[in-house]
């Protein structure tokens, strides 16, 4: 119930906001209008009379925004692996950091490390004097040691494998050095030093501290063999550190397919007496060894002796 009365003059308003209590109007306003005044009265069930609300946000001034803790920068990622004329490992190399024990070479280095040895088939000296044979196995072996392992030469398939078995032992000598985690470029980079010089000794502590850079430098350093400046070694150390800093993956020279081919035309052209030749171009004479191992791989890969 609601009631409203107008024009009230001054000495009625209390008489008139008694009638209403007596109505049983408990609530009760009284508005002033010119000379008289307006009394309002409504029972206590009745709406409450409207109240200026409280200013809504579109309305109100806004809060001064609370100051945000500074933020601790964020790690960078290391980059993604690429690679220069072939496709970029996946999996592993673009998932991040990974502990060295669940890494091991991928198929684009040891493409690259095939194609910057070679593959020859049958026992030979390297440029650093090293009885060698497939794609650059010797390990520290003696000529006679590698004659023993392999009296009948390498198929290109069986220098193959013996490629990955030599990088996995270079993998855990990776492995036992390296204590902080890697990219798989950085895995391949390394492994790819101690494959080609035989240790990781100088890049290990560098790698451990953090110091990229540093290592970098020191696989770009490795430019010589027996003391002697070498070209083909230092364009290759510059491409491996440049993998190791920057994730990418230089083209393989040749594919296993084209060192196949090169291998058995190399076997045709210098059989039989011109075996020793290759290297350093040492002059030595064939041995009845390296002349077995030539014929029967080259039998075993073309169904014909050379």
């Amino acid at each position: 119930m609601r009631r409203v009365i107008t024009n009230v003059p001054d000495d009625k308003v209390g008489l008139t906001i008694n009638l209403l209590l007596q109505d049983g109007l408990t609530m009760i306003q009284k508005i002033k209008e010119n000379d008289t005044w307006t009394v309002i009265g409504q029972s206590p069930s009745a709406s409450a009379p409207e109240t200026p609300s409280a200013p809504t946000s579109e309305t109100a001034p806004a809060a001064a925004p609370k100051p945000e803790p500074p933020s601790k920068p964020k790690p960078q990622a290391p980059p993604e692996a690429h690679t220069a004329g072939g496709s970029a490992p996946t999996g592993a190399a673009a998932a991040g950091l990974h502990d060295p024990k669940d890494l091991k070479i991928s198929d684009a280095a040891a493409a690259f490390i095939a194609g910057e040895e070679a593959f020859i088939p049958f026992r030979y000296e390297d440029v650093s004097n090293n009885a060698t044979i497939g794609y650059g196995h010797h390990k520290g072996l003696t000529a006679a040691q590698i004659d023993a392992a392999f009296p009948d030469g390498l198929t290109e398939d069986q220098a193959w494998e013996v490629l990955l078995s030599d990088t996995e032992d270079f993998a855990r000598q990776v492995r036992a050095r390296v204590t902080v985690k890697l990219t798989q470029y950085q895995m391949d980079a390394l492994i790819m030093v101690a494959y080609h010089r035989g240790n990781i000794r100088p890049e290990a502590p560098l790698v451990n501290a953090g110091e990229n850079e540093r290592v970098a430098d020191s696989i770009a350093g490795v430019t010589t063999t027996g003391g002697t400046y070498n070209a083909g070694i230092a364009a290759r150390s510059r491409k491996v550190a440049d993998l190791y800093l920057h994730g990418t993956y230089p083209a393989p020279q040749r594919t296993r397919s084209q060192l196949k081919a090169a291998g058995i035309q190399l076997v045709k052209d210098r059989y039989p007496d011109r075996l020793n030749t290759v290297g350093n171009n040492f002059g030595r004479s064939t041995e009845p060894a390296q002349k077995q191992q030539a014929a029967q791989a080259y039998r075993r890969m073309t169904g014909a002796l050379p």
